[in-house]
């Protein structure tokens, strides 16, 4: 089932359509059809272009300018890697709705959700719009984003807007926004200059926030320099950070240093048993046993055989179906007999989320993730 199986895909996808359009709240039934948007367009790209027309009308009828902004933004996002000119369209109409919103507060937080969203598309006016954020945090936090973006095309452009946001962290009162920021602007920096963004990564006070930096760095190490990858993921206290880190790094080995990507493995499981949070636990299992698919089967087996055991004891449905599905997307490529169980189990744990409060919305939310998963991959059509 999972990822070779498109029309269970589409009917997940129809599933959802339905239950979103029967979302009472304007703001989340945009949201909600803009997922199911995202679920349709590789199983059924008419339909995923229509539902996203219908976000998108929703979203420009709106006569409020915060909320049309916003919802606009979302819908930019979504059409990014798609259509990617109407997207652009999205994200300026969403621009030009926050300008006109009078509170400064609000404003800027228009104007930052607008420039993130351009910046799927359109770095440089992601940058004109971000430049025009009045409130120093949320406009050096997009700028981390935008230099993300902008390290795949232009590294040197990407350094300096990194480094643009450094200088308008030191403007941020608040300490912990401050440091959000110079922990961003060091995942950023990781891509195009990693020794500067360790540097950087070191100044962060906050330990998760350290630990996301050094994250970033050690990934962008994992090819070109291991021995500093591994150091700079032994120094991440969090061990679902750590896990997932190591998985990244022995995933980035696995072809060119099957020996130094075994090992990788072996210190992101070491790390799993000190995670609390059921879902990331499993999650970090199953990419460890993707990982080790090749180099050791049998321990791959026993490792996805528990990420679906911990998924299982998730207490509420949408936990349950949002870890299963993951655990099943993940495991698609080794392990299809566990995935398809993984799979099977998400769909009916979804199901089960009732109407209550956010109940439709967290079930629309879900649905599309599966149906997400259901869609074939490369090697399936190959095979």
């Amino acid at each position: 089932m999972a990822r070779i199986d498109p029309r269970r895909s589409r009917q997940t996808a129809d599933e959802a359509l339905w239950a979103a359009r029967g979302i009472d709240n304007e703001y989340d039934r945009v949201d909600a059809l803009t997922y199911v948007a995202r679920a349709l367009t590789k199983t059924d790209p008419g339909r995923s272009r229509e539902t996203a027309d219908e976000a998108l009308r929703a979203a420009r009828s709106a006569s409020d300018a915060e909320f049309r902004s916003a919802q606009l933004a979302n819908v930019a996002v979504m059409l990014a890697d798609t259509d990617p000119t109407r997207s652009r369209q999205a994200a300026e109409e969403a621009a030009t709705a926050a300008r006109s919103i009078v509170d400064e507060s609000h404003r800027s937080e228009a104007l930052y959700l607008a420039a993130w969203r351009l910046s799927e598309t359109d770095a440089n006016r992601a940058l004109e719009v971000a430049r025009g954020i009045e409130d120093n945090y949320r406009r050096a936090l997009v700028l981390t984003y935008i230099s993300e973006a902008q390290a795949r095309k232009n590294p040197e452009r990407s350094g300096q807007t990194a480094e643009e946001a450094l200088e308008a962290a030191r403007g941020i009162r608040n300490s912990y926004r401050r440091e959000a920021v110079i922990a961003g602007a060091a995942s950023a920096l990781a891509e195009t200059d990693p020794d500067r963004a360790l540097a950087v990564a070191w100044t962060v006070r906050y330990e998760w926030m350290r630990g996301g930096a050094l994250a970033g760095a050690a990934k962008a190490l994992a090819e070109t320099d291991p021995e500093d990858a591994f150091a700079a993921a032994r120094m991440i206290k969090n061990e679902s950070q750590r896990a997932g880190t190591f998985c990244y790094v022995a995933r980035a080995l696995a072809q060119t240093d099957p020996e130094r990507s075994r090992q990788a493995a072996g210190e992101a499981l070491k790390a799993t048993p000190g995670i609390d949070e059921l879902e990331q636990r499993a999650e970090a299992l199953a990419g460890i046993a993707e990982v080790l698919a090749g180099t050791d089967p049998k321990r791959s087996e026993q490792i996805a055989a528990e990420a679906i055991k911990i998924g299982r004891s998730v207490r509420d449905d949408q936990g349950r179906a949002l870890t299963l599905g993951y655990v099943a997307h993940t495991l698609a490529k080794i392990d299809r007999v566990r995935s398809r169980e993984a799979a099977d189990e998400a769909l009916k744990a979804a199901r089960d989320i009732g109407d209550e409060g956010y109940g439709r919305y967290c079930r629309v939310s879900a649905l599309c993730d599966i149906a997400q998963i259901l869609v074939p991959s490369p090697e399936d059509k190959e095979e």
